[in-house]
């Protein structure tokens, strides 16, 4: 049920942990959180994937 209720989130979390992870990671998942609403709660947990895939890649762990 709550793949169904959070379907944005869990496209999100399949992108952020497919191998290899696409050169525009973080404006993919930047438009799964504005499909989801802005700032529902999903958009946010989606949210903090962005700032995880933004971090990966400064820290050169992509």
């Amino acid at each position: 049920m709550a793949e169904e209720e959070l379907k944005y989130l869990k496209m999100a979390h399949n992108l952020y942990h497919s191998k290899p992870r696409p050169d525009d990671l973080v404006e993919q998942l930047d438009e799964l959180a504005r499909m989801a609403g802005g700032t529902t709660v999903e958009a946010r947990m989606i949210g903090s994937l962005v700032s995880a895939a933004t971090m990966d890649e400064a820290n050169g762990h992509v």
